[in-house]
């Protein structure tokens, strides 16, 4: 009886954890394109996302815009899949602190 309790729970954590990792990745930015952008990752050499108008991009705290975004960046990026194709949700960027807030002044102006 605690046997089969402990495999229904352990089943059940492991589903929920394999669907939660499956939206989520991280990786280098190999290629940006008007609304696309690829990555690669340690088991995957090229996974592509599209960008919407949902799309949010985000240094540390500050929002950015899908244009600061560059080759050899490292991303996280929450998505959504269909049958066809991958939608980036949230986008991360991996990086300092100071790199951020030289993105975001770049958008801005002097």
């Amino acid at each position: 009886m605690i046997a089969r309790r402990w495999f229904g729970t352990a089943v059940l954590l492991l589903s929920l954890t394999t669907h939660a990792a499956a939206d989520y990745i991280y990786g280098r930015v190999t290629e940006v394109v008007d609304n696309h952008f690829s990555i690669s990752t340690r088991f995957f050499p090229n996974v592509g996302f599209d960008v919407t108008d949902l799309t949010q991009f985000r240094c540390h705290k500050a929002r950015l815009l899908f244009k600061v975004l560059s080759v050899g960046d490292l991303v996280d990026v929450g998505f959504h899949s269909t049958s066809h194709k991958r939608e980036a949700v949230q986008v991360k960027i991996r990086t300092s602190k100071r790199d951020c807030s030289a993105r975001s002044r770049s958008l801005h102006g002097p």
